[in-house]
């Protein structure tokens, strides 16, 4: 699913845009972590790391979403 790797350069690019859409976005995260798409769980991958990196805030609130 190709517009999580472009959310995921969006939000690098802007963080300011993360904030509006981190709840969206996540969802669709989560939705689609259970894929057996290698391409897929790459662009999520590196999502996850996006907002590590670029929102760790709002991450570090919702880490627990995030284990498997």
């Amino acid at each position: 699913m190709m517009i999580i790797g472009c959310v995921g350069e969006v939000f690098a690019s802007c963080d300011a845009s993360i904030a509006k859409h981190y709840a969206w976005f996540c969802s669709l995260l989560a939705a689609n972590a259970g894929t057996k798409d290698g391409k897929i769980n790459r662009n999520i991958a590196y999502a996850i790391g996006i907002l590590a990196e670029h929102a760790q805030l709002l991450f570090s609130q919702s880490l627990g979403d995030f284990v498997v």
